[in-house]
């Protein structure tokens, strides 16, 4: 990286002054990336939403015939499912959970709607395809907020993955839509069963709530390379950031990993001043982040430790101080206590439910993360993760601006140095951590969104090094440089529009309709889950016998078959929904395909990582 001064501080005058004009110059160009950016996030923003299309897909002719039956039983189904979860210990140990709502993986489930349409099972995929949007999970958040009882000060959302200030934030933001009578905060379900479309709101509030922490994430990622970096690279690391497929993705959801990113990188730009100047205002803001940070999204515990580690780099290379100096300074040992300060201020109920608080935050790192110790399966998360996170191109900068890093390694400042050990720390932690993980490995990389933003200041560093350098007689480094960045904003803007055109016409409420009016009633059909809308298009389940795919291989040639076979996202990649040795040589040989729908699958295929939007489906027939 080569520097660049934006601000004066005691301690930074090898960073280079930038003129008046040239600082308001590079402020406004980056406002106008962020503005434009948003514009094109937002286009998207109102994807898979709950509708009353979907509900007729789904309900058929049962939403007409006695909707207020209907409605207490889901009501009660949902209610019953909700009463029968298990105590947090279950999630924190580990121990496979088995109740009606989430049957025996190992048992081939097969359900015949027609003969008891209000099935529990049934109950419950009506319910989520009324009420959730195509990523489920934005619903826990409106449940963790419908949990709270603010009269009686408690404020417990019982779910501490996504919590602290990103679902207080969100709250307000209900509430204040509310006094505008956009949204209606009815507090009795059957409201929304009844009115689908008004549930779809509470979404496209809470996704424009979520990117404005999106862009807030870039905007402090700017603050950092302006103190470390050139202005061209300072501009671009903004836009790297917000064109990352994985920032894409959590940009358009309503969901905490952008909250999280942007806190977590004005925790690094706080630390960065602390190891700067040394004010005690940077540590007591620096301490207070770092608590609501772990209040807010706790698996980002990691990152917290960059304040501690500035105050001794700071000893060691600003002042020179020995060991005794370092540890002797009382603002090191005042930093815990703001920290619990600031964790304190985003979870107030820890008092009273610090055991559930516990398990969810430990639950959750079992259930989303495998550390392995076998260095090897860390290039998985490396290469899959971050190459597909950042995409191609810009997963190839950051490699050349970390190795020319490392070329130069003692000429650097302080502060680079600094950035350069937070950046290695967390690349070892992420092949840590994921290296065996049984998802997805590209969508591991959502967890560490704020090591997307380091490797986004990396990339752009590179880039802006390309920009000045021949790379040959004829061939001028700023060719790849300019290469690299149309190649970003071709991905962000395919990405973006993906979104768009799940809003225009979704590739499963296409597939829906051409189920319910093609394949015949009570036909056999093999989906790769209980229906949800993460994983199967809408369509009338109750007129098919639905096969629920068993975890364990069994042998085509001595089990029955189902006639049909939905596969969504790439066929290519996806596992298909009935299991057995060899499933895709096997599965190829007994079905063929009959229907396709949404974007034909690519080798790169962006769209299956991060996102369900638009997802190509395709539906199976059996042959034999």
């Amino acid at each position: 990286m080569t520097q660049g001064k934006a601000e004066k501080s005691p301690s930074s005058g090898a960073l280079n002054e930038l003129k008046k004009f040239d600082f308001w110059t590079i402020n406004r160009i980056v406002s106008a990336i962020m503005l434009a950016m948003g514009l094109l996030y937002a286009i998207g923003l109102f994807w898979g939403l709950p509708s009353k299309e979907r509900a007729r897909l789904v309900l058929g002719s049962r939403l007409e015939e006695n909707t207020t039956f209907l409605y207490k039983q889901l009501q009660k189904a949902r209610s019953r499912t909700y009463a029968m979860a298990l105590p947090v210990e279950y999630i924190a140990t580990g121990k496979i959970r088995t109740a009606p709502y989430n049957p025996n993986p190992k048992e081939n489930l097969k359900i015949r709607g027609w003969e008891d349409p209000y099935n529990h099972l049934l109950l419950l995929a009506y319910s989520g395809f009324l009420l959730r949007s195509t990523d489920g999970d934005e619903q826990l958040h409106l449940n963790s907020l419908a949990q709270m009882k603010p009269k009686q000060f408690d404020f417990n959302p019982h779910y501490a993955i996504h919590a602290g200030i990103f679902i207080y934030g969100l709250g307000a933001v209900y509430q204040l839509a509310g006094l505008t009578k956009w949204l209606k905060l009815n507090p009795d379900i059957k409201f929304f069963y009844k009115n689908p479309q008004e549930m779809a709101k509470f979404y496209v509030v809470g996704r424009f709530y979520n990117l404005a922490w999106t862009l807030m994430g870039a905007w402090f990622l700017f603050l950092i390379a302006r103190r470390l970096t050139d202005q061209e690279a300072s501009a671009i690391a903004p836009f790297l950031y917000l064109a990352a497929p994985v920032v894409i993705g959590m940009g358009h959801v309503m969901k905490g990993h952008a909250t999280g990113a942007a806190i977590a990188l004005f925790l690094l730009y706080s630390s960065l001043r602390l190891l700067e100047e040394g004010r005690n205002p940077w540590y007591l803001i620096s301490g207070v982040t770092a608590g609501m940070l772990m209040g807010t999204q706790p698996h980002h515990w990691h990152i917290c430790l960059v304040v501690p580690l500035a105050h001794f780099l700071r000893g060691f290379w600003n002042n020179k101080q020995t060991w005794r100096q370092i540890i002797s300074d009382i603002r090191l040992w005042l930093l815990p206590v703001a920290g619990i300060a600031g964790f304190i201020i985003v979870t107030p109920y820890i008092f009273t439910a610090f055991k559930e608080w516990y398990y969810l935050s430990i639950g959750a790192g079992l259930v989303h993360q495998s550390p392995t110790l076998k260095i090897w399966q860390w290039l998985r998360p490396w290469v899959i993760g971050l190459g597909l996170g950042l995409n191609h191109a810009a997963y190839f900068s950051f490699c050349l601006g970390f190795a020319l890093f490392c070329k130069d390694f003692k000429k650097k400042s302080p502060a680079q140095r600094f950035l350069f050990i937070v950046t290695m720390f967390n690349i070892l932690l992420f092949g840590f951590y994921c290296g065996s993980a049984a998802e997805d490995a590209a969508t591991q990389s959502r967890r560490f969104l704020p090591l997307i933003g380091l490797c986004c200041l990396w990339s752009a560093s590179a880039l802006s090094w390309l920009w000045r350098r021949s790379l040959g007689k004829k061939f001028h480094g700023s060719w790849l440089a300019i290469a690299i960045l149309i190649y970003t904003a071709g991905v962000a803007i395919f990405l973006c529009f993906n979104y768009y055109l799940d809003y225009r016409r979704a590739s499963c409420i296409q597939a829906g309709h051409w189920i319910n009016e093609n394949i015949p009633k009570r036909s056999s059909i093999a989906i790769r889950s209980i229906p949800h809308t993460d994983f199967e298009p809408p369509f009338d389940f109750a007129n098919y016998g639905l096969w629920i795919a068993a975890s364990e291989n069994f042998d085509p040639a001595k089990s029955e078959l189902p006639l049909y076979a939905i596969l969504q996202r790439n066929p290519v990649l996806s596992s298909p929904p009935i299991k057995w040795p060899q499933p895709f040589t096997d599965f190829f040989r007994y079905y063929e395909p009959v229907k396709f729908f949404g974007p034909k699958p690519r080798w790169w295929d962006f769209t299956n990582h991060f996102s369900a939007a638009n997802v190509p489906i395709c539906i199976f027939k059996r042959k034999i």
